[in-house]
């Protein structure tokens, strides 16, 4: 009797140490601060400033956008959250999730000579949320770049929801294969990908239009992983 209580224990403990490896990784989840957004890197012809909390950046004479893309790929489960403001009514905002080379690898690389054009965007793979972009007439999108085919947004919500000036907390997120964006806490629109993306970095993007020049201000930026990859994973 008492080899088969010895026994019952160690099945036991065997079964808990099992679960305890299938058990799904706890998500990382990181604030970064207008400080740490300085870290990131900054790619087209535009101006970027600290004030407090708050970063802001926009375009100069001669800009086809700016960006600044984070240091670290993360995995493809990832919520993005900050506050946004459009300082013009030119600003179209961007968040890219996923950004990365074609191909298995989350690795990034710069195109030789890069302005700030968008064609890098459209040529790699990412997940690209459009928002407060009726200066573009649309309405807030995401699109699965590189467009293979089919329409060139997944979903796509009927009104714009945010106008220049005021601050907006904006939540973008891929989570299993499923894409979803927020604006001031309401949900616009979620979408499921069938074959999403392996993960890869972030962009935050801004561009005017033709009248008029792009900028905006950003603060308490936030990112839940499951984990974060090195860049050749």
């Amino acid at each position: 009797m008492k080899r088969n209580a010895i026994r019952n224990l160690l099945f036991v403990t065997s079964l808990a140490i099992v679960l305890a490896g299938c058990s799904p990784k706890q998500s990382d989840s990181q604030s970064i601060s207008a400080a740490d957004l300085q870290q990131w890197s900054f790619y087209g012809i535009g101006e970027k400033s600290i004030d407090g909390d708050v970063l802001s950046f926009g375009e100069s004479e001669g800009s086809k956008g700016v960006m600044i893309v984070s240091p670290t790929a993360y995995s493809e489960n990832l919520v993005v959250s900050c506050e946004m403001k459009a300082n013009t009514p030119d600003t179209v905002l961007v968040i890219a999730l996923s950004f990365s080379d074609l191909g298995e690898s989350s690795s990034l690389t710069v195109p030789e000579n890069y302005d700030g054009a968008i064609s890098w965007l459209f040529e790699s793979e990412n997940y690209f949320f459009a928002f407060h972009n009726a200066p573009h007439s649309r309405k807030p999108f995401v699109r699965k770049n590189p467009v293979l085919s089919g329409p060139d947004a997944l979903a796509e919500h009927e009104l714009n929801v945010m106008a220049h000036g005021e601050w907006k907390t904006v939540e973008a997120s891929i989570q299993n294969g499923k894409l979803a964006l927020s604006i001031g806490g309401e949900l616009l629109f979620e979408t499921q990908d069938p074959a999403p993306l392996k993960g890869g970095y972030i962009a935050i993007r801004t561009r005017g239009t033709a009248t008029g020049k792009a900028n905006f201000s950003m603060r308490n930026l936030s990112i839940s992983a499951a984990e974060v990859r090195s860049a050749d994973q």
